[in-house]
């Protein structure tokens, strides 16, 4: 029999991160990879999708850069490699790759599973729900618009069009006041524990770490719920309202792990 949930009004949305939250990454990657062998073909010697996807994964971690890397953007690091690492029949040009990219690649887009039964619970439930994500706005929508419960969302905010990014709080506190809630209404849910969690707690959100994308880092001290996957996260939001702390499930964050980077996101 299924759990009925009554919400007290301390949460009123729920704010999502897009990647390996809402939208499975390396799943994406994978289709994506098969949309590019098929449109290079002509271009190609012969290669496997699997081929194609191990070297974008290889750039794209899930879609940050490296600290240390040379690139611009997650986009520029995966076109160079393609080009580089792929046997071409003909000359390729990076930019002819990265435009193949940025155009095909939201097209490829692959639901998280839960995503879209989570959404329709949230908000039987009265909840307004949003996203807040690293990356340029067309890629952001281009994504978005893949997405069977896009109806269902009352925000969509990039860090190109908020002009900072994740884990600054004023993307956080933005993405609030877009839904027209106050930030301690909020809860938050991603994956990335510095950009997401940390970012939304600094913000005086309350936050849901997804795990299995990206680790927990060791310096750890405020308590904040954990899932596998998104069919837990229902519970926990109810939780949070109720402010109700779940002991056995919570990681611990310090303040000093709440890092604010500069330079231009990269997250494409």
């Amino acid at each position: 029999m299924q759990k009925v949930h009554t919400l007290r009004p301390a949460v009123r949305a729920v704010l999502f991160d897009l990647d390996n939250t809402l939208v499975h990454r390396n799943q994406s990657i994978s289709r994506y990879a098969s949309r590019f062998v098929d449109d290079f073909a002509h271009s190609l010697a012969s290669v496997s999708p699997d081929t194609v996807a191990w070297l974008v994964n290889r750039q794209d971690n899930g879609g940050y850069l490296p600290s240390d890397s040379p690139f611009p953007t997650v986009r520029a690091a995966i076109a160079h490699s393609l080009v580089l690492d792929l046997p071409w029949r003909q000359i390729i040009q990076q930019e002819e790759i990265a435009t193949h990219w940025a155009n095909c690649f939201p097209e490829c887009t692959v639901e998280m599973e839960g995503a879209d039964a989570l959404c329709d619970r949230l908000v039987a439930l009265g909840m307004r729900i949003g996203i807040v994500s690293n990356g340029a706005e067309k890629s952001r929508l281009a994504t978005v618009e893949r997405l069977s419960f896009r109806d269902r969302l009352s925000s969509v905010l990039s860090s190109e069009r908020a002009g900072v990014r994740k884990p600054n709080a004023a993307i956080f506190q933005a993405a609030a006041r877009q839904l027209g809630v106050a930030n301690d209404e909020c809860v938050y849910v991603g994956d990335h524990p510095i950009n997401d969690i940390a970012g939304a707690l600094s913000a005086g959100m309350g936050a849901i770490w997804l795990e299995g994308f990206h680790p927990w880092p060791g310096e750890v001290s405020v308590n904040v719920p954990s899932v596998t996957s998104l069919s837990q996260v229902l519970d926990f939001v109810v939780e949070i309202s109720a402010r109700v702390t779940r002991g056995p499930s919570a990681r611990a964050f310090s303040a000093t792990t709440i890092r604010t980077p500069t330079g231009p996101s990269n997250e494409q």
